[in-house]
């Protein structure tokens, strides 16, 4: 017999083989592995004794049907007015009502200020006498509530006039805040001002015209006055 070409050699033996079954061009598939939620591997991994000493969370909240969710929004609705108060107090100077927003004995750190609020408030008193007007903007608020007590978080820019000078001082901070719930009564007992930003800037300000309404300190200003219904031709009475 003539000796086989090495290629006609790797043919027959190709083709003398028994064929095996038939498979999927891409291979044999791998054996699918059994999925397990993020959320599943961290709780069956995690220490009690570790998640009772972890700090909340924004996702730790009450379902809708679970009991306590009502309570908790009108605490968060008590909360949030504190924090709503304490600017407009400090705004339209009423220092009344700044003191209104903390519990007897609470702390303020405010930086160049630690103390009570007793101390606090001519303390604040004599700090915004050289701002002509200031203007506090909060913006995110978090709040997480602990029983009697909450811990919160609530950024803010806010704007200084100074008295005499076209300068604004403008500044990013946040409050760091633990309000206690005492007598039913939602208030500040602890207060840290977080600082994270400021900036002066130069003003050329036109001014208003005498027909607008300016805002003034004290208990003069408009908004504590019921403002008027208005007429049916959608006038101001």
């Amino acid at each position: 017999m003539p000796e086989r070409s090495p290629n006609a050699r790797a043919a027959a033996d190709t083709t003398d083989r028994p064929r095996a079954a038939s498979t999927n061009r891409a291979g044999p598939r791998a054996p699918e592995r059994q999925r397990t939620s993020p959320s599943a591997a961290t709780d069956a991994s995690a220490d009690p004794a570790d998640q009772a000493h972890r700090p909340m969370t924004i996702g730790k909240t009450r379902a809708m049907d679970e009991p306590g969710l009502l309570q908790d929004i009108a605490d968060e609705r008590e909360i949030r007015r504190v924090l709503m108060h304490y600017a407009r107090g400090i705004d339209r100077r009423d220092f009344e009502l700044v003191r209104s927003c903390y519990h007897p004995g609470a702390t303020d750190d405010h930086g160049s200020f630690q103390g009570t609020v007793e101390d606090f408030i001519p303390w604040v008193q004599t700090a915004l006498a050289r701002f002509d007007t200031t203007m506090h903007f909060l913006g995110n608020v978090i709040i997480e509530l602990e029983g009697d007590q909450a811990f919160c978080e609530t950024y803010c820019v806010a704007y200084h006039r100074l008295v005499g000078v076209e300068v604004d001082s403008i500044a990013g901070l946040r409050y760091v805040d633990r309000m206690e719930r005492r007598a039913g009564r939602w208030a500040i007992a602890h207060r840290t001002i977080v600082v994270e930003w400021n900036r002066v800037d130069d003003v050329h300000s036109p001014g208003f015209g005498p027909s607008y309404t300016r805002g003034v300190h004290g208990s003069d200003d408009p908004v504590y006055a019921r403002p008027p219904l208005p007429d049916r031709d959608g006038l101001v009475d």
